[in-house]
């Protein structure tokens, strides 16, 4: 209920996958989620920002693992949204394409681009070129997922490098982030 009115209050209409070429883009000094700056991700992925949404909910209990997410929104349909979702859950609908519905089993997939950035522990691969995870030492797992429309001709479908670029600057820093023990849910000032 909480998303809905934050999503009511933000103007979610481009969660649907178009573009949100109507908000002014985001400045470059903003940063987006406490994560990386807006200026950085245009640099990466080639489209201005124009909102982001997050919110953490922390570890309720011994056993239990905190939860984050972040969603940034874009100016055009190539690119639309990014979402990230940090969690201690093992299942994951978007890799059943790719061999299985958890991290391992679809590791352990014919699809698989494994990667292995320097200053991150863990392990992590992408699929399709617009689905990225990586699972954490403490068993946490962070997954980056991009949308857009692959009908777009002005721009690439296969998001793979970015997303590992992406995930070199926020990899971890968003785990140290989510530690706290304070939740919040913020979007775009």
């Amino acid at each position: 209920m909480a998303a809905l009115l934050v999503c009511a209050l933000v103007s979610c209409s481009g969660a649907n996958g178009g573009g949100d070429s109507t908000r002014t883009p985001l400045s470059g000094d903003v940063d987006v989620c406490q994560l990386i700056g807006a200026s950085r991700l245009e640099q990466i992925f080639g489209e201005p920002v124009v909102r982001y949404y997050r919110s953490h909910h922390p570890a309720k209990s011994t056993g239990s693992w905190p939860e984050g997410m972040c969603s940034i929104y874009f100016t055009s349909r190539k690119l639309s949204i990014i979402s990230i979702k940090y969690t201690g859950l093992d299942y994951f609908p978007r890799l059943t394409d790719y061999g299985g519905t958890t991290f391992e089993e679809a590791y352990n997939g014919p699809d698989t681009l494994s990667f292995t950035p320097a200053g991150v522990e863990g392990r992590g691969a992408t699929w399709g070129g617009s689905v990225l995870m990586w699972r954490y030492p403490d068993g946490t797992f962070l997954q980056v997922y991009v949308s857009g429309s692959a009908s777009s001709s002005d721009g690439p479908t296969d998001w793979t490098d970015r997303m590992i670029e992406l995930f070199e600057v926020i990899g971890g820093p968003l785990q140290e982030q989510l530690s706290s023990t304070r939740g919040y849910s913020t979007a775009d000032p």
